[in-house]
């Protein structure tokens, strides 16, 4: 396991542009998401899951197992997402667009926490959501530059090692579980106690 993670490791350090590019698309993105949420064309199906969202965050009565499982398969969804964009170099301008959208949402949601919950919505905002968002954005990245480099660099009459480009997915979801695991540690130990006497 070592050697796949110093493998991953310097391929990493050697694409440090493609980071870099997906570093400030998702930033972009976040800019983007709030001014978009300042225009107010908020659709009410988004603000609905939102709601939820912080309910299920700050509500003692939910369980945060279930919230922590409901975060692993949505991780699963989109590492499947960045997995089906890795197999040619054509499809990478379409995995920047969104790991932006990505950012959008958080940047939307930044302002729309703020906005209606106050003190609250900021605290769970920036213990939450932004760092355990951050955590999952690394991993999808990895996932993204890691599968480019193999692409990228692979001898042209060679065929694509499936498992190898698995095992980059599997990394990558692996930093992407350290977010749901952050989350639900923040939520069990700080955000719940302290709306509780708060």
């Amino acid at each position: 396991m070592s050697e796949i993670v110093s493998k991953a490791v310097s391929s990493l350090k050697r694409n440090y542009k493609m980071l870099l590019l997906s570093g400030i698309f998702y930033i972009g993105g976040i800019v983007i998401g709030v001014i978009y949420y300042f225009s107010k064309n908020l659709d009410a199906t988004f603000l609905r899951h939102v709601f939820k969202f912080y309910n299920n965050i700050v509500d003692c009565s939910v369980s945060p197992l279930s919230t922590f499982f409901i975060r692993l398969a949505i991780d699963v969804g989109y590492v499947a997402i960045v997995f089906a964009l890795s197999f040619t170099v054509f499809t990478y301008p379409i995995t920047l667009l969104f790991i932006a959208y990505r950012g959008a949402i958080i940047g939307c949601i930044a302002g729309l926490f703020i906005h209606s919950f106050g003190f609250n919505g900021v605290a769970v905002y920036f213990t939450v959501i932004l760092p355990q968002n951050l955590i999952v954005t690394a991993g999808l990245t990895a996932i993204f530059v890691l599968n480019f480099d193999y692409v990228v660099n692979k001898p042209s009459k060679c065929k694509l090692k499936i498992e190898l480009m698995l095992k980059n997915c599997l990394l990558g979801f692996i930093i992407c579980s350290v977010g749901a695991i952050y989350e639900l540690f923040i939520t069990v130990i700080v955000i719940r106690p302290m709306n509780f006497y708060f």
